[in-house]
């Protein structure tokens, strides 16, 4: 189900979970796609360090990240699309994550 939030929101904060432990990383990063499909907000969201709970769904603590949106960022109502990429470089080689199931964030007016 995808979140809902409203042009020129600021505060709204955007959950994303996994299903693996997250802590070590080395990076996380988080692009939004905006709806002319050529605008991108790209952020670095915060890891959830305690169990969390996410649509009705408990997610334990590291396995899920979030991003607070900023004055100004949501300008254009629609349907977005989010890119998570978690990286740990500590392994060799490198371990990285990227969602494969379609992250969105429903705009309105």
């Amino acid at each position: 189900m995808a979140a809902v939030i409203r042009v020129g929101e600021a505060g709204k904060r955007h959950r994303i979970s996994t299903s693996f432990d997250m802590s070590s990383n080395t990076a996380l990063a988080l692009v939004y796609t905006k709806p002319d499909g050529i605008a991108t907000l790209s952020v670095t969201p915060t890891l959830e360090t305690g169990a969390v709970t996410i649509g009705g769904l408990l997610a334990a603590a590291n396995t899920s990240v979030f991003y607070d949106f900023q004055p100004g960022e949501i300008d254009i109502d629609g349907t977005w699309t989010a890119e998570f990429t978690y990286t740990n470089t500590s392994p060799t080689p490198d371990d990285i994550f990227k969602n494969l199931d379609p992250i969105t964030l429903v705009v309105s007016v």
